[in-house]
């Protein structure tokens, strides 16, 4: 499975410290518009975490000139990160974008990519029994490290995840 990520949910993962939750992908692809993005994250821990995957090779990082004409379009709308993954998301066949804000989701959607954000890899991991709780960890991204969420859309997920 090809798989490419923007920032977002790794950070998140990261932040949890559970970035073996991406074992269920398989290798990830980022740009590296989001490597530079993740850099820049706040914890030290989470840093180490995300230098630790991709010496793994859970990480892979993927030229950020594929799509170029695509990117640059994106780039109007969208961060550089967000960009950068859609446009090689796309140009390489992709089959999954892991993408957490909503234009972001939008644009997937309009490429023809099928995305699935943090909750969803959180709610995959619940299923699969590799976390405890659903709940929690969102309580943790929201509360701790300013995740945002709609309290229905969590809620939702909870229940379906039998919380």
């Amino acid at each position: 499975m090809l798989v490419f990520s923007d920032t977002s949910p790794i950070s998140c993962l990261a932040s949890l410290q559970r970035l073996d939750l991406l074992d269920a992908y398989g290798s990830v692809r980022i740009t590296q518009a989001v490597k530079n993005e993740l850099d820049a994250h706040p914890l030290v821990d989470a840093r180490a975490d995300i230098t630790a995957a991709l010496e793994r090779s859970w990480l892979l990082i993927s030229d950020d000139s594929m799509g170029g004409e695509l990117q640059l379009l994106l780039g109007y709308e969208l961060d550089a990160g967000e960009a950068a993954t859609l446009a090689a998301a796309k140009s390489s066949g992709a089959d999954l974008v892991l993408i957490d804000e909503r234009e972001g989701r939008k644009w997937a959607r309009r490429l023809g990519l099928r995305a699935v954000g943090t909750l969803g890899i959180l709610l995959r991991a619940k299923r699969d029994r590799k976390l405890l709780s659903l709940r929690e960890s969102m309580r943790l991204l929201t509360e701790v490290y300013g995740f945002s969420i709609s309290p229905d859309l969590l809620n939702e997920a909870c229940a379906a995840a039998g919380e």
